[in-house]
């Protein structure tokens, strides 16, 4: 009981300096999951944010994007069609995220970007893996692969020295972060990304894949009791293990625990298969640069 009021302090604390994730993220979810949404119902939403409408802008004025056309883009609405809601939604997600960073960037010993990089690259293996086992909703994947570790976000914008000293111990340790906070009944960022994304009211599959992310076993996932939500959680597990293997960005270890051959079999993979989806990963990972131009962008600003 300690250990869920520590939590819940933490998420009371923090509420005021929460970014604009919730209440945008929240509408923008409700808009496009009506499939006769119009373009203007959703550019009135994301108007509200500033910092969400210039990275949309920017994204719809690429050369790929314009496809060679010499007018620039300049009306939210325009960019949207030109982007597709899809894409929309996983922009407006990263800027979310990627602002929680910035806003705590104030300790030397931990490089948030890191820790962005790979919440990007876990989005983009999870929707790779969705579409290999043919999973019915891949864009549901994306999204919750990007906030499977924002537990661990919060923490370092709550306090960025401790999650610093917590990383080192855990390298020391050679143990990765969820295992020493387990041992240690140090602030969980599994319980508290629970907690936030509940706050938050995304929606209840972010919750359970912040909570069970670490976990393989389907019976030590409690109170989960829908497969699609087990299958979902499965597939973001796979990713995080998968983005460790081939070592992009930084979580707060470099720990990789290889999948179980009965993690495996239940999700119908084999060797062979975890070799195509690792390709496929770094393939889709350097093929999908805008999120990550968003971060390079981010570390310009501050040169």
């Amino acid at each position: 009981m300690q250990e869920e009021d520590e939590h819940k302090l933490i998420v009371e604390q923090m509420s005021g300096n929460l970014p604009t994730l919730p209440v945008l993220m929240n509408e923008l979810m409700k808009t496009l999951g009506n499939q006769h949404a119009a373009i203007s119902a959703v550019s009135d939403i994301i108007k509200i944010d500033q910092a969400v409408s210039s990275r949309l802008l920017q994204g719809a004025n690429k050369f790929e994007v314009r496809k060679g056309s010499a007018d620039r883009i300049c009306d939210i609405g325009e960019a949207i069609q030109k982007l597709g809601f899809i894409r929309v939604k996983d922009i407006t997600l990263a800027t979310s995220v990627l602002k929680m960073l910035e806003d705590a960037r104030s300790d030397k010993q931990f490089d948030p970007r890191g820790l962005w990089l790979h919440s990007v690259a876990v989005a983009i293996g999870s929707q790779v893996i969705a579409e290999y086992v043919e999973f019915a909703k891949a864009d549901h994947a994306y999204t919750c692969g990007l906030l499977h570790d924002i537990g661990k976000v919060a923490k370092f914008q709550y306090d960025p020295k401790f999650f610093a000293k917590h990383v080192r111990s855990a390298a020391r340790k050679g143990i990765d972060l969820y295992e020493l906070e387990k041992s240690r009944k140090l602030t969980r960022h599994d319980l508290l990304g629970h907690m936030i994304c509940k706050e938050w009211e995304v929606s209840p599959m972010t919750e359970e894949i912040a909570l069970w992310h670490h976990v393989e076993d389907r019976s030590e996932r409690k109170d989960v009791e829908d497969p699609y939500i087990h299958k979902l959680i499965d597939i973001v597990c796979l990713a995080n293990k998968m983005v460790h293997k081939i070592d992009v960005g930084d979580s707060g270890h470099k720990v990789y625990r290889e999948p179980s051959q009965k993690f495996l079999k239940r999700m119908q993979l084999s060797e062979d298969d975890l070799e195509q989806i690792e390709g496929m990963m770094s393939e889709g990972i350097q093929s999908n640069p805008m999120a990550f131009e968003l971060l390079s962008e981010s570390s310009t600003e501050e040169d």
